[in-house]
């Protein structure tokens, strides 16, 4: 673990991992206090979450397929940019007034979709910057600073939140997602792992399907 964090690529995705999960912290806050204090109902909680986490399923393999067409490294930024757009915007909404039940669940949605998307992509980069020797230790690496995120954001988040409001608490979060893509900013060394998959999606869910009938391990 120690020669994998003397490399610079991989230190930087390990802060953009942090950064990343502060905001995803924020989420399990924010998601439920929003629906909860939009609609005044726990069902409307549990509906909230499920929007939030469908895109989880329903975009797994499509993120695959984009991070094996397109630099993952700036694929990575792109989708912090999006999520700190997408929690700006809700933002800017929740300062003018409180938003409705429809804009809530679109944002929540929104916001699963950008968290499905991000996660196969940075395992690949991660993947990129190590390569298969030492890919274990490197993703071991990546779920601790994603945990430690959490943590930390849940517990900001929730305080900032109780202290100076959710709009507040919304903006903290946008900037984490700014912080995050500017720890992959500039110059990153993939090394001699970087892999480019030209096939278009159908033909990566044909292969995926392909290798579950015959791999018995997968």
């Amino acid at each position: 673990m120690i020669a994998i964090f003397r490399t610079q690529g991989y230190r930087r995705l390990w802060l953009n991992a942090v950064g990343n999960a502060v905001s995803q912290g924020g989420d399990f806050v924010l998601v439920g206090w929003l629906a909860l204090a939009v609609t005044g109902s726990s069902a409307w909680v549990g509906t909230a979450f499920a929007l939030y986490y469908l895109p989880k399923v329903v975009l797994g393999l499509p993120a695959g397929s984009l991070a094996d067409r397109f630099d993952r490294r700036r694929l990575i930024q792109v989708l912090e940019l999006g999520s700190a757009a997408v929690i700006g915007l809700f933002a800017l909404l929740f300062h003018a007034g409180a938003p409705s039940v429809a804009e809530t669940l679109v944002f929540t949605l929104c916001l699963g979709s950008l968290r499905a998307l991000v996660n196969p992509v940075r395992l690949s980069f991660t993947y990129d910057l190590v390569g298969p020797l030492r890919i274990t230790p490197a993703l071991a690496g990546i779920t601790l600073a994603v945990r430690l995120g959490t943590i930390a954001g849940a517990l900001l988040i929730g305080g900032l939140t109780e202290t100076f409001g959710v709009a507040t608490a919304l903006t903290v979060t946008t900037l984490a997602h700014l912080a995050a893509c500017l720890c992959l900013a500039g110059k990153v060394e993939a090394g001699a792992h970087l892999r480019n998959d030209g096939a278009s999606l159908l033909q990566n869910l044909k292969g995926t399907f392909s290798e579950l009938r015959v791999n018995r391990v997968l």
